[in-house]
């Protein structure tokens, strides 16, 4: 027979762990804060503790109060909730590395960070992201890899930018010209664009069947294929990957654009 105190003890035991477990969840849930963001620059730390990602609300033209995003700052995950802007574009992403903010950068953890990367070093770059696209409004769904010619992460990067499209919505295109169809990368056919945005290089691989989730992307594939047709050069640093919504007009039908479950991988 069993020691009826042991028994007793035993299940205090339990029900202690069980107790501190639900008060640790608890914790957790109550550090979660939702955070909203409308101003020009506007940024979130993820989690604000171990800064392991950034989300960025990006609005041209300092027009403050014209794109609004609403963000867990637990998990990164972040909707945008309104636009009304007059510039061509806006972007609201969630990164990892460093992203130029004037002449200055804000970047994630560095001890997590495994940027700025030489080209000819990287071993693996790869992320997961979901997204939720409405069938309304005018926008892509992307991913943004930045290069600088040299380490440093000041400034504009004077690389390339490469481009990732997996959706838009909207008679929208990439910068450019293009310049390849149906290139089979990462189990997947793309159309290459290449050409300028005005500031930077960029080119951009157009998935040809959208989609709106992607799981461990390899995006080291991407980054060969741009050094082959000499796009990006060996010898430059990935600096930042990012990925999020460029949308482009003003009183944007969005309701429901949505990022969620953004990880990125870089060695």
């Amino acid at each position: 027979m069993k020691n009826k105190h042991f028994c007793k003890a035993k299940a205090l035991h339990i029900a202690s762990g069980m107790v501190l477990l639900n008060a640790l969840f608890a914790v957790q849930s109550a550090h979660a804060v939702k955070v909203a963001k409308c101003n020009q620059y506007d940024m979130v730390s993820i989690t604000p503790t171990s800064n392991t990602y950034k989300v960025h609300n990006n609005v041209e033209y300092r027009a403050n109060n014209s794109q609004c995003i609403n963000v867990d700052n637990a998990t990164g995950n972040f909707s945008v909730t309104s636009i009304n802007s007059s510039s061509s574009v806006n972007y609201a992403f969630i990164s990892k590395g460093c992203h130029w903010v004037g002449e200055g950068a804000a970047c994630t953890s560095t001890t997590q960070i495994g940027m700025p990367k030489k080209v000819s070093s990287l071993l693996n770059v790869t992320s997961s992201w979901t997204t939720t696209q409405p069938a309304t409004g005018t926008y892509s769904a992307a991913y943004s890899l930045w290069f600088n010619q040299t380490a440093s992460v000041m400034g504009q990067p004077n690389g390339v930018e490469l481009t990732i499209w997996l959706a838009f919505k909207g008679n929208i295109k990439p910068d450019g010209k293009l310049i390849a169809s149906n290139v089979s990368i990462a189990g997947a056919t793309w159309n290459v664009w290449a050409g300028s945005n005005g500031k930077n290089n960029v080119i951009s691989y157009v998935r040809t069947s959208s989609t709106k989730t992607v799981s461990n992307l390899n995006l080291k594939l991407f980054i060969n294929d741009a050094t082959t047709r000499k796009y990006v050069q060996t010898s430059w640093y990935l600096i930042a990957v990012e990925a999020g919504f460029e949308i482009w007009g003003s009183n944007e039908s969005i309701e429901g654009l949505t990022s969620s479950g953004f990880s990125a991988l870089v060695e």
